[in-house]
């Protein structure tokens, strides 16, 4: 929407290349308010032409769009060391923070212990959302001793995000994080000493 300073008559967006039209675009004029859109896709110029009720053009200019594109969300496990020892009834903490500038649609932990197939912890689903959420953390605890594990297991983990890119969301991963699982207790005794006979 335009507001300009006199009543227009027609308007249009004149789209550039160099100097050179491409395309043009009437806009729909309701006195001194010009309404109009179009479909942004790569960098572009245009300026925009308007005709007083007597037919006086308006002074024009030159616009141009810069078109970024969009970046696939980013991901953190903070405070989370690479490689961890944990006992197999303990929890695992994991805090996952994440972010993107047009809105994130889902995000969570994919685990699995020695090699047995991944299995995916969903923190939050926001595909639905009416307002999008740009930037969220959220807690979580993994409960070791539903896993059944023992001293000779491990366990790897990383964070995932997708954003809502509309029929193709892009995906994030962090770095994978190791988890050793250690006895509960290690107890070392002297060694007897045997007696000849």
């Amino acid at each position: 929407m335009i507001g300009v300073d006199r009543q227009v008559r027609q308007a249009a967006i004149v789209h550039l290349q160099g100097d050179a039209e491409t395309s043009r675009i009437t806009l729909d004029v309701q006195g001194r308010t010009i309404r109009g859109s179009f479909v942004v896709s790569r960098p572009q110029a245009y300026r925009i032409e308007a005709a007083t009720e007597d037919g006086s053009p308006l002074e024009e200019h030159r616009y141009t769009i810069d078109v970024q594109r969009n970046q696939p969300p980013s991901v953190a496990l903070e405070e989370a060391p690479p490689v961890l020892e944990m006992n197999p009834i303990a929890e695992l903490e994991t805090r996952v923070r994440v972010h993107d500038e047009f809105g994130i649609s889902r995000f969570g932990i994919v685990y699995w212990v020695n090699a047995d197939d991944p299995k995916t912890l969903i923190l939050r689903d926001t595909s639905g959302a009416a307002t999008p959420i740009r930037e969220v953390s959220e807690t979580t605890n993994l409960l070791l001793e539903e896993l059944a594990l023992d001293q000779h297991d491990s366990v790897t983990y990383y964070a995932f995000a997708e954003d809502n890119t509309p029929g193709r969301p892009q995906r994030t991963e962090t770095d994978p994080h190791f988890l050793d699982i250690r006895p509960f207790r290690r107890v070392y005794l002297p060694g007897g000493q045997c007696n000849g006979g």
